[in-house]
């Protein structure tokens, strides 16, 4: 495989076969079309205080050092596909505790 620089057009998500599927499509420096797959764990941010042992979709979590605009410390949450991270957030946001950037779009959160 070569490195190529590549001018991206544009980008869309799947879910595919339990996998989070990021593709992009763009233009290479000869002029030749690109088409980039790559697999990705979507990812949202809790405050490090909440528990979520109850949450019944299959997640990890882990410790990052970043924080919410208030200070407080969070982790992040990672699933392994799209519809999997929405359904979360909807779970947690109906039991009243708040999610951090669950409604960023999985490729702009890559690029």
């Amino acid at each position: 495989m070569q490195d190529k620089k590549v001018f991206i057009l544009t980008g869309e998500w799947q879910d595919v076969r339990g996998k989070n599927l990021l593709k992009f499509f763009g233009v290479s420096e000869d002029s030749k079309p690109v088409e980039i797959h790559i697999t990705n764990n979507p990812v949202f941010f809790i405050r490090r205080t909440d528990q979520i042992d109850d949450l019944k979709i299959p997640f990890q979590r882990k410790e990052v050092e970043l924080k919410n605009f208030s200070g407080e410390d969070v982790d992040a949450i990672y699933f392994n596909t799209e519809s999997d991270l929405r359904k979360a957030a909807e779970e947690l946001h109906t039991s009243g505790l708040k999610t951090f950037e669950s409604d960023i779009d999985p490729g702009r959160r890559y690029l």
